[in-house]
């Protein structure tokens, strides 16, 4: 490992153990004064022109006011930072629902991203996910809220007012989701062949299209479901945007009536810009007329969007509180943003790239995308897993405190920096120094050779799980081959290992088997350039000494992980 890389990973972790520390009464009664004064300098009700701090604190007052008056919608109670500050740009206007709110705040933000003023939301970001981590405080906690007003201005947050024209009033008074679709739309009109279609498609909704993953096809398995619970769907057009809506974005369905609201949410959350708002356009504006719904699937079907693949934020519409937030985060480089009934964390591309495998096999397997309240691991026996794993701990000789520890918290880090919260990092902490302390003779486990273990075996399972699935293994190869390898641990880490292994790994593909079943595994993965590249780097291990690129190294530990008697794998 790079000496850079084990300063900064070295380094995370010295930064963790400094957030385990508790504050005193008289810390925390500081910083109740701070806050308090903080918001009363940042408050500048009847201004036009807001940083984002002043924006923060009438965001903030604007909760208090309804807490006091007894008028706080249901949504409200959901706020994070990035919404106070969106309260705050918008002080005194009143939402008609959540739902518009969220609109507001996407599309605010969205504009956004294109001004200089996008470095402020990105610092405000990570001022407030800084506060939870520092806390271990939730990023929607009322707690946070309130404290987070103190460190605004040592940001420097309070210093540049965003002009009249970013004010989310003016800067979206044409917005698709305030006015719906445009008053001179015109309707497409439909084709014989189309008109055909339609009645086909409505007549047998069991039956497959040929446009799998596409709007058509997502609003067709919705309308048998609507079918099957003796929906006029033939008489009511409108129920084609209820059911594009539950095709596409709906996280859950309990009960058909309370629909309508967020699929009208969801279609008016589209910009104009959209190729998506036509076929969105489309649907209300012929719910308002006599058309049928053969008549307006006709129309959509004349409609390129209407027959292209479902994108990504289509299907992630405001699905979880915060998500924009998170998402901020994230990009920010940050691990997890903790909400009060959720999390969100930042997966590696590696683990990101097992899960669609996962998501993908799943598809396979049921013939329709992976739903949210899905059990993609159903049958697996938890304990047993458990006691399979403190076994497989034992046998590759890790530390019996470690394994202690496991047994007891349920938790295997990598390192110091890889619990979720430093009440789990204490939690873990204290199980491992409990098992020392009550077993006289046992010596303190050095964790750093404990984590280089467990990794270790991670990454051995890794290899192993591509042995037999070329989509995932050509998927890491991109990730290898990619420029930002380095870039995340876990990607690192594996290279890391495969150079370790490379004076074994080297001598089992100058071995003829070997190098045959190398050869084949990387014609299973990809192809005959794959296997010119294997050959080509084999071939000069005589002349250099050793195997350098570490795909290659990947394909030999492939084979030889695969390959092994089960004491030795």
């Amino acid at each position: 490992m790079g000496k850079a890389r084990r300063n900064k990973r070295n380094g995370r972790s010295r930064v963790a153990e400094r957030r385990a520390s508790t504050p005193t009464k008289s810390e925390a009664q500081n910083g109740h004064d701070a806050a308090d004064a903080a918001l009363a300098r940042l408050c500048r009700f009847g201004s036009t022109r807001h940083s984002l701090a002043e924006a923060y604190a009438l965001g903030y007052a604007t909760l208090m006011i309804h807490q006091v008056e007894g008028t706080t919608p249901d949504w409200m109670h959901e706020s994070n930072p990035l919404d106070l500050i969106v309260l705050g740009m918008t002080f005194g206007k009143n939402f008609r629902n959540g739902y518009e709110f969220a609109n507001t705040r996407t599309a605010w933000l969205r504009h956004l991203r294109d001004t200089k003023h996008w470095r402020d939301i990105e610092r405000f970001v990570s001022v407030a996910m800084e506060l939870s981590q520092d806390t271990d405080l939730a990023l929607d906690s009322g707690k946070l809220l309130y404290a987070l007003a103190s460190r605004l201005e040592d940001a420097d947050l309070d210093k540049n007012r965003l002009p009249k024209s970013l004010n989310p009033e003016e800067l979206l008074a044409d917005a698709r989701f305030a006015y719906g679709p445009p008053r001179d739309f015109a309707l497409p009109e439909p084709s014989a062949e189309s008109i055909a279609q339609a009645e086909a498609y409505l007549a047998d909704l069991s039956s497959g299209i040929d446009l799998p993953d596409s709007y058509a096809t997502a609003l067709r398995d919705a309308l048998w479901l609507f079918d099957r619970a003796g929906l006029p769907l033939e008489a009511d057009p409108s129920l084609l945007l209820i059911a594009l809506y539950t095709g596409v974005a709906a996280s859950s369905v309990n009960d058909l009536g309370d629909l309508a609201e967020p699929a009208l949410a969801w279609a008016a959350s589209f910009d104009h810009s959209s190729p998506l708002s036509k076929v969105l356009d489309t649907i209300l504006v012929a719910s308002s007329t006599d058309l049928t719904t053969v008549d307006t699937l006709a129309r959509l079907l004349t409609i390129p969007a209407f027959l292209e693949p479902v994108e990504t934020n289509s299907r992630s519409w405001n699905r979880l509180p915060g998500s924009e937030m998170a998402d901020i985060a994230i990009s920010l480089g940050y691990a997890r943003a903790e909400f009060v009934d959720h999390k969100t964390i930042a997966l590696s591309p590696i683990t990101a790239a097992q899960l669609r495998r996962v998501r993908d096999s799943f598809e396979e397997d049921h013939g329709r995308p992976l739903a949210p309240d899905d059990q993609i691991f159903k049958g697996v026996d938890h304990e047993d897993l458990k006691r399979r794993t403190i076994g497989v701990l034992r046998s590759i000789g890790v530390h019996p405190a470690v394994v202690s520890a496991f047994e007891a918290e349920d938790l295997l880090p990598t390192s110091l920096d890889s619990f979720h919260t430093s009440q789990e990092r204490k939690d873990w902490l204290e199980a491992v120094s409990r098992h020392v302390s009550t077993n006289p003779g046992t010596a303190t486990p050095d964790l750093d050779a404990e984590f280089l273990l467990i990794k270790t075996l991670s990454i051995s399972i890794l290899i192993n799980s591509l042995a037999d699935d070329p989509k995932l293994a050509r998927e890491v190869i991109t990730l290898i081959d990619g420029a930002s390898a380095y870039a995340n641990d876990e990607s690192a880490d594996l290279i890391d290992f495969l150079e370790s292994q490379e004076s074994y790994l080297s001598d089992l593909v100058m071995a003829a088997e070997r190098k045959a079943q190398v050869i084949e595994k990387a014609r299973s993965w990809g192809g005959e350039g794959l296997v010119r590249r294997v050959v080509e780097c084999v071939d000069e291990i005589p002349a250099i000494g050793v195997l350098t690129d570490p795909v290659v190294l990947l394909v030999a530990a492939a084979v030889w992980i695969g390959s092994t008697g089960g004491d030795e794998h």
